[in-house]
């Protein structure tokens, strides 16, 4: 499913934490243009150490390291390869490992952790978030188990909604009801009991997203159809948009255009993706679909007319941006960004680097070459990490969260 999910061996969460002590070997780096004030940031990150903090001054300023120790949180943990931020960006949820048991574990902006729930050996978890933040649907297999729960953060519960069948965490959904899965079908549950509303047949669905608010979703149809000229069935895959449990399907984006990456803005009124060019098959451009007029538009329409490709997009957290994977006459591709507000791209990252993650509305996370960078939108570099990292913005401001 789309969401957050996010791979690698050495994991951290850039944070601001007042009046921490600990530190890191990162670099300096420059100055953002637009950074007027200094701020205290901390770093939470799963090393040979497990989970801990190291403190960094002025990140975004003058990015130094305080000190050469760090602070343990949560020893002797490995990150499990997931991760799906709160929609309010206050907490984490992340797959960690520990020892031969795998464990669905929550982060708090403020530092703090909590096991939700594990399986014994390798499994798999799946997440699906509230809109407003403050309980998340968890679905789970594991060798011997498997099933859907719900965590509370306000009691702090985790309740079995009674599952025997799905393992999959697809949506929030509305009212009364989740919208859970296992590889073949999607079901519409209700909430106490799991018992089944509705029944979808997914094998037909890919890159499903369902959107943030849970009462839409976007998927690639994927079915052969029959083409009489050439007297043989050739696969069809067009984007669509439908409700969350697949009813009024509207299509975005026919099979000619070969529609990939769905994945909707915050406030789930825009569904960002790349498709191919008509007339020149070998460029892909990303279209932004308005879910209100049902109009589609390019997000750079000056690209149209050159040499470029644009694909793989990701909005930042308000919906104010988009970072996206951006190749020049066969280039190999580079990060770049467009704020919506301006009329132009600008190149972020190098060659070499892969985009990973939103820090906030306006810092990059991109990874690759060895290292780890955090770089604005307009391009400055305000912090690099001496080793393979993947970073996971939490919020920036601790205040009021919990876990």
């Amino acid at each position: 499913m789309k969401g957050s999910r996010l791979t690698a061996g050495l994991f951290l969460f850039l944070v601001v934490i007042s009046g921490c002590s600990s530190s890191s070997t990162t670099r300096n780096a420059e100055t953002a243009a637009d950074e007027s004030t200094a701020a205290s940031e901390t770093l939470l990150l799963i090393d040979d150490h497990g989970l801990v903090a190291r403190s960094f001054d002025d990140v975004g300023s003058e990015a130094t390291a305080t000190g050469q120790t760090a602070e343990a949180i949560e020893p002797g943990i490995r990150f499990g390869g997931d991760a799906w931020p709160s929609p309010d960006g206050k907490r984490t949820a992340l797959t960690v490992q520990r020892g031969e048991t795998t464990h669905l574990a929550l982060v708090g902006s403020d530092g703090a952790y909590r096991d939700l729930h594990h399986v014994s050996g390798e499994a798999h978890y799946s997440v699906a978030w509230a809109p407003t933040s403050d309980s998340l649907l968890i679905g789970f297999s594991g060798p011997t188990d498997r099933g859907i729960a719900v965590y509370v953060t306000g009691s702090g519960n985790v309740s079995d909604v009674g599952c025997a069948a799905s393992n999959l965490a697809l949506s929030w959904g509305h009212g009364d009801w989740f919208v859970v899965g296992d590889r073949d079908n999607h079901y519409v549950i209700e909430r106490s009991g799991c018992g089944t509303i509705e029944s979808v047949d997914a094998r037909k669905f890919h890159e499903t997203a369902f959107g943030p608010k849970g009462d839409r979703v976007a998927y690639i149809l994927r079915e052969l159809e029959y083409d009489s000229e050439a007297r043989e069935y050739r696969p069809d895959s067009s984007l669509y948009v439908a409700s969350a449990v697949g009813t009024d399907p509207v299509l975005v984006a026919g099979d000619r255009y070969r529609p990939r990456r769905p994945e909707w803005s915050g406030d789930a009124m825009s569904l960002a993706f790349d498709a191919r060019l008509i007339e020149d098959p070998d460029r892909r451009l990303i279209s932004i679909y308005d879910v209100e007029n049902g109009m589609s538009a390019f997000l750079n329409p000056k690209a149209v007319d050159s040499k470029s490709s644009e694909w793989a997009p990701h909005w930042s957290p308000s919906g104010g941006a988009v970072a996206y994977q951006h190749s020049s006459k066969g280039k190999p591709p580079v990060v770049s960004v467009r704020v919506l507000s301006n009329s132009f791209s600008t190149t972020v990252g190098k060659t070499g680097e892969r985009f990973s993650g939103w820090l906030d509305d306006s810092r990059v996370i991109l990874e690759g070459n060895g290292g780890t960078r955090i770089v604005a939108t307009n391009g400055k570099e305000l912090l690099v990490v001496d080793a393979p990292a993947i970073v996971i913005r939490l919020a920036q401001d601790p205040a009021g969260a919990s876990n």
